[in-house]
């Protein structure tokens, strides 16, 4: 396992960078790129989506009308 140093001007940009890594963990778009380097199980994935919580009821319906739509 290789890790990444970070190289900047402000003294905390690594911690900052950590703090984002960590936050991102579970992101849609990085789900199977991080189950494919062991960040995380499938059970654990599973646990955080069922941990989130249910915002169906903030949701706005939009009904557009285009008639160049097909």
């Amino acid at each position: 396992m290789s890790v990444a140093k970070v190289v900047s001007g402000s003294i905390g940009a690594s911690k900052s960078l950590a703090t984002e890594i960590e936050r991102l963990k579970f992101d849609k778009r990085l789900t199977d790129w991080s189950l494919s380097r062991k960040k995380f199980t499938k059970e654990e994935l599973k646990k955080h989506l069922d941990a989130l919580p249910d915002l169906a009821d903030n949701v706005i319906r939009v009904e557009l009308e285009n008639e160049n739509l097909n």
